[in-house]
């Protein structure tokens, strides 16, 4: 089996080709490891308001894997009320810390998230635009910064060339010009070009509207409002649910999350996706692409494909295959992550 290095898959592309981009955690991992690997923020959570049996699962489990474990306790929790259904305490606390790791999780993400913008260098920002600018359209799945400033890194600065508009779908509040947020807007999702399929950590439901914080209209810090507000009790709109189907709940419980999903499963031709496992608790996305008209589809490996990890997705990989008998047939192929050196 071949592993193409980035530019050669990017050459396979014919001049009409609008290729499209899924990034998973890779995407923020080759950035900075040190902050969002779940080995590193495991060990960074704070499980002082739940069980002391809560951060004893990661353990018991063996596994690093905050969902992972998400989803062992709201099964056990389920389990556990079916036979001993006297012992509604039992099952009521392993649901509560099931909630409060998905609390932690974000908590941890942003109170040890780099703090502002130039905590990225220059040459990583550029790096990252010539990566990104590959591409059409662009989905992901992380609910941190990075995305988002580089974006902004390059709103108005003319020195490298704007193919992929950096455009959210979020607008300044209708008669509200003086609020210190921006709002989703009346747009069709097909107007955007940037999606957050499982939140972000800056978007933030109120009864009315979905806001996005940003540190034009206040001069305050993104990771300083995220922060004050999690200190409020107040969580941003993140889909970090135990399993595939809890997260498929959870994206059509929200407009934008919503028609996020249906703008994805709408897509067609080439699609690259970089830095994701394609994980059972992600099986959503790949239905989704299933039901695409997307024909080709470039997937990322991270170092050898003989490591175990690799192994197991190229295996998996065989299953993407659409019907024989389908109209649009999907062809699977792997480049090498390093090679596409999106920061440098």
């Amino acid at each position: 089996m071949n592993i193409y290095t980035f530019n050669d898959a990017i050459e396979t592309l014919s001049n009409n080709d609008k290729p499209l981009l899924l990034l998973g955690n890779g995407f923020s991992q080759a950035c900075k490891p040190d902050i969002f690997s779940y080995k590193s923020l495991l060990e960074k959570a704070d499980f002082t308001n739940l069980s002391t049996y809560a951060p004893e699962a990661f353990t018991k489990l063996k596994t690093t894997d905050f969902e992972a474990v998400i989803k062992v306790l709201r099964d056990a929790s389920k389990i556990v009320s079916l036979y001993k259904k006297t012992d509604k305490k039992l099952s009521s606390l392993l649901k509560d810390d099931a909630t409060g790791i998905k609390k932690v999780l974000v908590e941890t993400i942003a109170k040890h998230h780099p703090t502002m913008p130039s905590d990225i260098s220059s040459t990583q920002f550029e790096a990252c635009w010539k990566f990104l600018n590959h591409f059409f359209k662009v989905y992901t799945l992380n609910y941190d910064l990075l995305l988002y400033w580089t974006g902004m890194h390059f709103l108005d600065n003319n020195t490298i060339k704007r193919k992929l508009e950096f455009d959210d779908g979020f607008l300044h509040p209708s008669g509200y010009d003086e609020s210190d947020y921006v709002t989703w807007g009346d747009g069709e999702p097909y107007d955007q070009k940037i999606f957050y399929l499982h939140g972000a950590l800056h978007l933030f439901e109120s009864e009315s509207e979905l806001k996005k914080f940003t540190w034009i209209r206040t001069g305050i810090r993104l990771t300083t409002q995220i922060n004050i507000a999690l200190n409020k009790e107040m969580y941003p709109l993140v889909v970090a649910e135990g399993t595939s189907t809890q997260k498929r709940g959870r994206i059509m419980r929200s407009e934008y999350l919503g028609k996020g999903f249906r703008s994805f499963q709408t897509q067609k031709g080439t699609l690259f996706v970089y830095g994701l496992a394609f994980s059972d608790n992600d099986s959503h996305i790949l239905d989704a692409i299933m039901k695409s008209k997307i024909k080709k589809m470039w997937i990322s490996l991270y170092g050898s494909p003989t490591k175990p990890n690799n192994k197991k997705l190229i295996e998996k990989s065989k299953s993407f295959t659409r019907n024989v008998n389908s109209r649009i047939p999907l062809e699977v192929n792997f480049f090498d992550a390093e090679s596409a050196k999106i920061w440098g």
